[in-house]
């Protein structure tokens, strides 16, 4: 049994001139040389940002759960060593810190708990990590409370958390963190306990390992091993080769799991062991970024010349992605070409976790689409008129798509509350007929640029089956078709499709699962 070293507890006035390097990191983390105290920095930099003021200092190890690692990491050194279990809360606001009672709930940023170890018969510290971090994405400070995201930020799953604080309890919604600490748990084990505490439940790396049936130290886990540990929770791993896509491509299903509301862990390269195998991270993607004043999407087909693209994925506006590294920190962007940069650092796999298998992924949804809206749009011009149904049926675009994963119910509920830009709705009786679509499927928006950059707007959706037979047949996946003025659907007993009316008669807003904040 390890021994307990923890005796902090108290507060710290952070306001400057105060140091998060020296007068928290300095104090709570507890090795020395060359260990990776950046997700601790990072963690500090994110609460300065939002204006921290003080921070209270208490033991953890009440926590069942903490107490549970540091035994993992102990037997894994033989038993008998020493550790402390620090928990750092930040907060914001001009309250008395000893009277937590008397803090507003808004001014909590979020909490880290520190583990140090110290091997049996040893006098210095060998392993010191963030073993968790319960942290909302970060916001801008306001007078008037921290209510809304940073500019253009869109988190697709996030969950409540509970944090204990001098015995009172702060909710916050957040997106689960940790660090790996080398021993009994490596990068993978903590890319998969963010996901899985979002998706499902909060799992410790001593579950992973008993699951897999390995015994620590561990050197990494394999795509398998990944797979094994995702459906081992009841969950699907779709997992996809980025080796064999271009970056275009790759981007899109990315794009398209976050905005599906999923999560995905996102492995890379990062240079070569001896021999010349490639070393490899994980990172969870949770969340992206959109920019709307983005040259590149419909410059660069323009300047490439007729034929270069048969459209435009909605993915080319997304300028980042919101990840977790466990090596650095929490609530960090990556770039989309961040991967390009160097020849040793490039995407391996994405392992899309979702509730349910599919077997249409989001790229063939979305070519699928693209060729429904360039061969069929045409031939319905007779069947109805108005502004905008003209307007799509009577030329041929580029549309901008966007490829989302959507239950029957997300999508009736979506069309019920929408509003046309003309003011227009669409009907209960029209509505109804969305009974016969299947539970899950593909819904491809498709837009213009200037609307959807402009407007966050969209003309209407092709809806593809997400469990249609490989390889595609047109005839059979395609569930369902909207433009201005008309719907369609298809009969699953007959195998037609029914076109009638809709009374959503121009552009209305695009679908969207998260919150989001401030919007350019």
């Amino acid at each position: 049994m390890w021994t307990d070293l923890t005796t902090v507890e108290g507060t710290l006035d952070c306001k400057p001139p105060f140091s998060f390097y020296f007068d928290l990191v300095g104090s709570c983390w507890k090795t020395a040389g060359q260990t990776n105290s950046l997700p601790l920095h990072r963690i500090c930099t994110l609460a300065r940002k939002q204006g921290a003021t003080f921070v209270v200092l208490e033991t953890a190890l009440s926590r069942a759960h903490v107490r549970a690692e540091i035994d993992a990491l102990d037997k894994t050194q033989g038993g008998g060593g020493a550790a402390e279990a620090i928990s750092i809360s930040f907060f914001s606001g001009d309250a008395d810190p000893t009277d937590i009672a008397a803090v507003a709930d808004r001014s909590f940023l979020g909490q880290a708990v520190v583990i140090n170890y110290r091997p049996p018969e040893k006098s210095e510290f060998s392993h010191s990590y963030v073993f968790e971090g319960i942290l909302p994405p970060p916001t801008m400070p306001s007078s008037v409370g921290r209510d809304k995201l940073l500019l253009n930020n869109y988190i697709s799953s996030s969950k409540d958390y509970g944090c204990v604080i001098g015995g009172r309890t702060f909710t916050v919604s957040g997106v689960y963190y940790c660090q790996q600490n080398r021993t009994h748990h490596v990068c993978a084990h903590a890319s998969l306990r963010m996901a899985l505490s979002s998706a499902t439940k909060e799992i410790s790396a001593d579950d992973i390992n008993k699951t897999l049936g390995i015994a620590p130290p561990c050197d990494g886990l394999n795509l398998g091993q990944i797979v094994q540990v995702i459906e081992g929770e009841g969950l699907s791993a779709d997992v996809v080769d980025c080796r064999k896509l271009e970056r275009e491509t790759y981007i899109s299903i990315l794009g398209s799991i976050i905005e599906s509301g999923d999560q995905a862990l996102l492995v890379f390269t990062t240079g070569h062991q001896a021999g010349g195998i490639p070393q490899e991270h994980v990172v969870l993607v949770y969340g992206h970024t959109r920019n709307s004043d983005e040259w590149h999407p419909q410059a660069i087909p323009a300047y490439a010349g007729p034929g270069s693209a048969q459209y435009l994925p909605a993915s080319n506006w997304i300028d980042h992605f919101l990840i977790h590294d466990d090596n650095f920190g929490p609530y960090f962007t990556l770039s989309s070409q961040a991967l390009e940069f160097d020849p040793d650092v490039r995407a391996h796999w994405i392992v899309a976790i979702r509730k349910q298998q599919l077997k249409v992924r989001p790229e063939v949804a979305e070519a699928t689409s693209a060729a429904v809206l360039t061969n069929f749009l045409r031939s319905l011009a007779t069947v109805a008129t108005g502004r905008w149904f003209d307007y799509v049926t009577q030329n041929t675009w580029n549309y901008v798509l966007r490829t989302i994963l959507v239950t029957r119910d997300d999508y009736v509920a979506h069309l019920q509350a929408v509003r046309g830009h003309d003011g227009s709705a669409i009907k209960p009786p029209e509505l109804e007929r969305l009974a016969a679509l299947p539970d899950r499927f593909w819904m491809v928006e498709f837009s213009l640029p200037s609307i959807f950059t402009g407007n966050r707007t969209k003309l209407g959706e092709v809806l593809i089956d997400a469990q249609a037979d490989l390889p595609i047949d047109v005839n059979k996946a395609v569930v369902g078709l909207r433009l201005p003025k008309v719907l369609i659907v298809r009969d699953p007993e007959a195998g037609v499709l029914n076109l009638g009316g809709c009374s959503l008669d121009a552009h209305a807003p695009i679908f969207r699962r998260p919150e989001s904040g401030p919007e350019w």
